[in-house]
């Protein structure tokens, strides 16, 4: 039927928005290339030993040149917070320009989907020298790859009668790019962390309000008042103003006053005229191998793309993904040829192969061409809407819950309303934008749109996202690390208790892996790493417990000094994991589960008998295929001994076949099943791109816990990382699930606030044209926690 006229869309043509803004807190949004900043230059001296400074930040380019935060002018050197070049550390640099002492951080900060919030408490005045200067980031102290603590009683630049920046280190002629949000300033004091935020009831990092005094010097920026771009400098704890330099509150692409912040505002105020919630909006993804060919500027809400046609390396992608409810999103095509549309997660984080280079050409393109109007997928084009050109306002409303999407120009929706494409119901979706030799500016609602949204359509953004039925993951999954004592060792501090622990000796090889299950009881184990029938211990495991389990003298899982890790999870209808035993009949069954939806992971062990594990996995695409969890084999499929029998799980039950390892007669065997839980858990397939700066980016829709990855076209193991042994970037640290070796370290991997991010090239994680399947567990789902990296 026409929509047009029914309560999807009616009222939607020709609205114009207006200012669209409630007031309430804003970030501000730095483009280098405008050489944006803040400055301010105080009368007088400050408390030069004793300090602090906190503002949240979310990055958006990672290149060569430093990017400053925050810097202070001194007579002969500045004294700077930026991020170090390439490197992506954190930096503290007391005296640049001459020589002094210098901070980088171990951690990476390469999350351009994020909040971060940085704290740093400077105080001298104390005797032990790192208690001196003090970093944290959410909520957690920073350590240091190299550093060199101040004097007691020194100073630095930092509230020195000169000029202050924001944005700018005039000396180095260092800019930032990206946005800042409530910056506060504490002149004579060294605080805390938790004067600025708290840690919420799921365990999530927040904005808390700050109570205290600023002193002579300090200030606060929460950047709220935009009638102005003078207004934009205004401090709202008093009168310590900042001057504003090349920032913009003009209407349109330029506007550099935005909703985007890391809090989730009341969504009842969104009304289709945008930014008019706080959340964590929406930007095009600059760190995804379809982006390679892409300049990003503005906050990555402008795109330039070159003119390659021999991959598909031109497009912009939203860093959200949508699988239910109603987005709008506008572009504005300011030279060139631009599409626009949706584009599945089947091919958003990975070239799909196809060798193809304009978005509509790829089997997961869906899109409306700027050229004809044509709407197109596969590369197969067909009469749809009408053209447009530079300077036309193209708006895309995409219904996820009813697959539907709609093309707007300058306010009137296309084809009488009827849609573009339908039967987009396997989300995720991500919005889609641009063509080879063109340039676009896109709003996701973090500024006011063009014309009104339809009835019912949100801004793209964390505060409007569908919360997840799990909002901390670690109530479900969790991984505890210890160090062995020989003797009775209980594991506390889990939010659960646990149905399976899979344990692993991390510092010794030899030691298999052990995995016990509140189904077969505690002292039961079964190995990955090996073909071996169930074993019996009394010490390995001696028992789950309401919040962890207990250990004894065993070398699997406490010999003393040694290291530890074990993986834990939870047995849930909520949670999509269950713990099945049942018996082999040799002539195929179907064995019921309680996943409470169909598993997209099934991995099998005989217990009786020494035959090897197999995993089904969704990801490989074929019913008869199967992996070797105790193998590096590649995927292998059989329709004469079909080890599913040729039938996908259900919501109720999975199958298994004839043959001896999945289904031997009179044998016990035990089944580990996983069906995905959004913003919980995920289960997918990747491809590799071995394109320096063009890597997979996998998009999970939460910060993973825990991530296991397996190359399906060759001979590799199934490589397993954690934030527990990893909690800053890169996620170096590796254990392997087939094989009893210690743990291993290869950057190549980071894990990121919405996803994963492989960062080289490796037969094991991103090889020319090899497949890769992945199981992963998240800590909080991206929805709820704003987007925060830590």
């Amino acid at each position: 039927m026409s929509v047009v006229g029914s309560s999807v869309l009616a009222g939607a043509s020709g609205q114009s928005a207006g200012g669209g803004g409630a007031g309430g807190p804003r970030s501000l949004r730095f483009n280098s290339s405008d050489t944006a900043y803040l400055s301010r230059t105080p009368s007088s001296a400050g408390n030069r030993r004793t300090w602090t400074w906190s503002g949240w930040l979310k990055r958006s380019r990672f290149t060569a040149a430093s990017e400053t935060i925050f810097s202070a002018q001194g007579s002969s050197s500045h004294t700077l917070f930026n991020f170090y070049g390439s490197t992506t550390k954190f930096a503290l640099i007391p005296n640049a320009g001459v020589a002094g002492a210098t901070f980088q951080s171990n951690a990476l900060f390469r999350d351009t989907s994020a909040w971060y919030h940085f704290v740093i408490a400077f105080d001298t005045t104390q005797s032990t020298s790192t208690e001196r200067v003090k970093v944290y980031v959410n909520g957690e102290e920073l350590t240091w790859s190299s550093s060199t603590y101040p004097s007691q009683n020194e100073e630095w630049n930092i509230n020195i009668a000169g000029a202050h920046n924001i944005g700018r280190a005039t000396q180095v002629n260092s800019y930032l790019t990206g946005y800042l949000a409530d910056i506060h300033f504490i002149d004579g004091q060294a605080l805390a962390p938790t004067n600025f935020g708290e840690f919420n009831t799921d365990n999530l990092w927040v904005l808390k309000a700050y109570g205290g005094t600023y002193g002579t010097n300090g200030f606060h920026l929460d950047f709220a008042d935009n009638s102005s771009a003078a207004a934009l400098g205004t401090d709202a704890a008093g009168s310590n103003d900042w001057n504003v330099n090349n920032l913009s509150v003009a209407a349109g692409a330029g506007n550099d006053s935005l909703a985007d912040h890391p809090t989730n505002g009341d969504t009842t105020n969104d009304t289709g005229l945008g930014a008019q919630v706080n959340g964590n909006y929406a930007t095009l993804n600059s760190i995804t191998p379809i982006g390679n060919n892409c300049t990003f500027s503005n906050g990555n809400l402008d795109v330039t793309v070159g003119g390659s046609t021999n991959n598909r390396g031109n497009r912009g992608v939203s860093t959200i993904g949508m699988t239910s409810g109603k987005w709008y999103c506008e572009h504005v095509i300011n030279s060139g040829k631009s599409n626009i549309g949706v584009v599945s997660s089947l091919d958003y984080g990975a070239d799909d192969g196809s060798g193809n280079y304009w978005i509509g050409s790829g089997p997961n393109d869906y899109i409306v061409w700027s050229h004809n109007g044509q709407s197109y997928n596969s590369g197969s084009g067909s009469s749809y809407g009408v053209s447009w050109t530079t300077g036309d306002v193209i708006g895309c409303a995409f219904d996820a819950d009813a697959g539907n999407m709609y093309i707007y120009k300058n306010g009137t929706v296309m084809n009488s309303g009827t849609p573009s494409h339908t039967g987009l119901t396997d989300g995720p979706y991500f919005f889609i934008f641009t063509e080879v030799n063109s340039s676009v500016s896109v709003n996701f609602g973090a500024r006011a749109f063009a014309h009104t949204a339809p009835s019912g359509y949100k801004s793209l953004n964390t505060a409007n996202l569908t919360p997840s039925t799990i909002a901390d993951g670690s109530k479900y999954f969790d991984t505890k690390l210890w160090t062995g004592n020989g003797a009775a060792n209980p594991q506390t501090g889990l939010g659960f208790s646990p149905d399976l622990v899979w344990i692993k000796n991390r510092d010794t090889t030899g030691y298999s892996h052990a995995l016990m299950d509140s189904v077969r009881g505690p002292s039961k184990q079964v190995r990955s790493n090996t073909t071996g029938a169930e074993s019996t211990s009394s010490t390995t495991l001696t028992s789950f417990d309401s919040n962890g389990f207990t250990v004894n003298n065993n070398n699997i899982s406490n010999q003393t000094g040694k290291a530890y890790v074990a993986w834990c999870f939870d047995k849930s209808s909520s949670s999509g994991t269950d713990i099945v035993a049942y018996t082999g009949n040799s002539s195929g069954r179907t064995v019921g589960h309680s996943c409470g939806s169909a598993p997209e992971v099934i991995i099998v062990k005989s217990r009786t008998s020494t035959l090897p594990w197999r995993v089904y996995h969704k990801g490989l695409g074929d019913i008869n295929a199967y992996l070797t969890l105790n193998e590096t084999s590649a995927v292998s499929s059989s329709s004469s001994y079909p080890r599913w029998n040729g039938t996908a799980p259900t919501s109720s039950v999975f199958s298994v076949g004839t043959s001896n390892d999945i289904n031997k007669n009179g044998d016990n065997f035990i089944a580990f099943l996983f069906a995905p839980v959004e913003g919980y858990s995920a289960m997918g397939k990747y491809s590799a791109n071995t394109t320096a700066g063009a890597y997979p980016f996998i998009y999970t829709g939460f910060k993973p816990r825990w991530i296991m990855i397996k190359n399906i076209s060759a001979a590799w193991g199934w490589y397993i990382h954690d934030t527990a042994r990893n909690p800053e970037n890169p996620a170096n640290k590796n254990l392997i699930a087939n094989a009893s070796n210690s743990e291993a370290t290869y950057n190549i991997l980071d894990i990121h606030s919405n996803g994963f991010k492989i960062t080289g090239v490796s037969e094991q994680w991103n090889h020319s044209s090899n497949d890769y399947i992945y199981l992963a567990f998240a800590s909080h789902p991206f929805a709820s926690n704003g987007g925060l990296a830590r």
